[in-house]
């Protein structure tokens, strides 16, 4: 199963350096059971994915579409 994780927090803050545990944990869990997880920085080609998963930490983050 092919499937991708966007960290809003890093698509729509300058200088965003802090991991997103959150992404961290539902990466880890999938590739345990053997998938493909890839990171991606945009929302383009998103039907090529069988699950995609976006996550922001700060509040002040712009909501990303």
């Amino acid at each position: 199963m092919n499937i991708v994780i966007i960290d809003a927090d890093l698509v729509g803050r300058n200088k965003h350096r802090f991991p997103n545990l959150a992404c961290m944990k539902i990466s880890g869990y999938y590739k345990s059971l053997g998938h493909t997880v890839t990171l991606k920085l945009d929302c383009e080609n998103l039907d090529i994915y069988d699950k995609v998963f976006i996550s922001k930490v700060f509040t002040d983050t712009r909501q990303i579409s």
